[in-house]
């Protein structure tokens, strides 16, 4: 039996809502061991006890399998590039606007240069830009955060970028007519992947940083399981072989390849495993998440300084939570809706209403 998607496209009849969550909170808990004080005793369930990367790699490379397998879905299920590219772009970007406001409302508050300075400043317009935009990201703000460890206003954004690209390469992909064919498909994001590894310099579109190659990799991993869904078997003894075979090339370069692979695998057999039944109240949080979660945890550190990774944690993620849940029902959930519209009858319209009608 390969994925069962077909008749699991919503969140009501798979686990991918549950599976965000889990990876949002792994960010804040991964994220809390880099910005709270050392602590010796504490430990990073992934980094320490499992010896893969550390808990905030594992929640963005979850997001990202999900994002590949079910934006490559959008694509291939929508009538036109305009609506794909709408309901894309609408559920990255309002969200992400009020966040950069908001970010740069508190970096008033917070910075140690005057108002004039602060507004004035390039840097303060640049971050604006750049966030605003996704044309590149801009992490710091003047005079904020400066006498912590990491002075990033939200340093979780670079990935943000990194997926609005990858938006436009499966647009690109089936204006070309890839995903028509199964074939055709594989062999291209194959080569993709491998010419990551063996040129990472061809691949200019995400710049030459290491960490954009590797979750836009876990993408085309997720691309590649939705247009092959049919072919993967379930099953969880299959997990246990590839988790035997990612233990037994731990210490080799091999590792990496077998235990990606394996969290891919993972994923999905969680993913389209029995329904786990959640609170009606619990709605997909997880991108608000993610957005406000940093900026929580320099709050935190900035004014309990000598707060370990378990304590930030501990508070950093409920309040996440509460903004994520108002970042959805305030702004994602209402701009999602707009999905609906048909972007060139509403220009019609909009343009019959502006000229004036002939009096009788």
């Amino acid at each position: 039996m390969g994925l069962a998607f077909e008749q699991s496209r919503r969140d009501s009849d798979n686990n991918f809502l549950i599976l965000r969550l889990v990876a949002a909170s792994l960010v804040v808990y991964g994220h809390s061991f880099a910005l709270a004080a050392p602590c010796a005793s504490c430990i990073d369930m992934f980094g320490t006890l499992f010896r893969y990367r550390y808990s905030g790699d594992i929640g963005l490379h979850i997001f990202f399998i999900i994002s590949g397998f079910l934006v490559t879905a959008s694509f291939c299920n929508r009538s036109s590039l305009i609506e794909f590219m709408k309901a894309r772009l609408l559920r990255i970007y309002p969200a992400l606007m009020v966040c950069s406001v908001l970010m740069i409302l508190l970096g008033a508050v917070l910075t140690t240069y005057d108002q004039s300075s602060y507004w004035s400043s390039s840097e303060t317009w640049r971050f604006w830009y750049l966030n605003f935009t996704l044309r590149g990201i801009a992490f710091d703000l003047p005079g904020v955060f400066q006498e912590l460890k990491f002075k990033a206003m939200n340093g979780s954004l670079w990935s943000l970028a990194v997926e609005l690209r990858l938006y436009f390469i499966v647009a690109i992909f089936g204006l070309l007519g890839a995903f028509r064919s199964r074939r055709i498909t594989n062999i291209v994001l194959i080569a993709i992947v491998f010419l990551a590894v063996l040129k990472p310099q061809w691949i200019f579109f995400f710049s030459k940083a290491p960490e954009n190659l590797r979750v836009a990799g876990f993408f085309l991993l997720g691309s590649l399981a939705y247009m092959n869904r049919s072919l993967i078997p379930m099953r969880w003894a299959l997990l246990v072989v590839s988790v035997a075979i990612a233990a037994i090339t731990f210490g080799t370069v091999l590792f990496e390849w077998f235990a990606g692979v394996t969290l891919c695998y993972g994923v999905f057999l969680i993913a389209f495993a029995r329904k786990i039944q959640l609170p009606a109240i619990l709605k997909d949080y997880s991108y608000g998440i993610y957005l406000y979660a940093w900026p929580i945890q320099q709050l935190i550190a900035l004014n309990a300084p000598e707060w370990g990774p378990y304590a930030m944690f501990s508070l950093a993620l409920p309040i996440a939570w509460a903004l994520g849940a108002a970042s959805w029902f305030l702004i994602e959930k209402t701009a999602m809706r707009l999905k609906r519209v048909n972007v060139f009858t509403w220009m019609r319209s909009t343009a019959r209403n502006l000229v004036p009608r002939p009096s009788a």
